[in-house]
């Protein structure tokens, strides 16, 4: 790290350097999940419980199944629609 608190990365056989500023980092990560977060409230109610369940509770598709009375493969195709709302309300779609 620099006086600047710039890191500098070189990939192995190349004489590629990556800059990251940490602060700045953490901003972007932060920034990222407002948009997330702001983006959950937005979908439907079944699509973020699954979401919720097997994102952040690190339940199986089996457990979310079961809890919210639906086939694993049900869970797997709500998750799967949800990711997909997720990605175009945050990119303001």
């Amino acid at each position: 790290m620099d006086a600047n608190g710039i890191t500098r990365y070189m990939f192995p056989r190349s004489d590629t350097r990556i800059y990251i500023n940490p602060v700045l980092d953490r901003m972007v990560k932060r920034e990222d999940k407002i948009r997330l977060r702001r983006a959950m409230l937005e979908l439907d109610h079944k699509w973020r419980r699954v979401v919720e369940m097997y994102y952040y509770k690190g339940m199986s598709n089996s457990e979310v199944g079961a809890a919210l009375s639906i086939s694993h493969v049900r869970v797997f195709q709500l998750r799967q629609k949800a990711i997909k709302k997720l990605r175009s309300i945050v990119a303001g779609k």
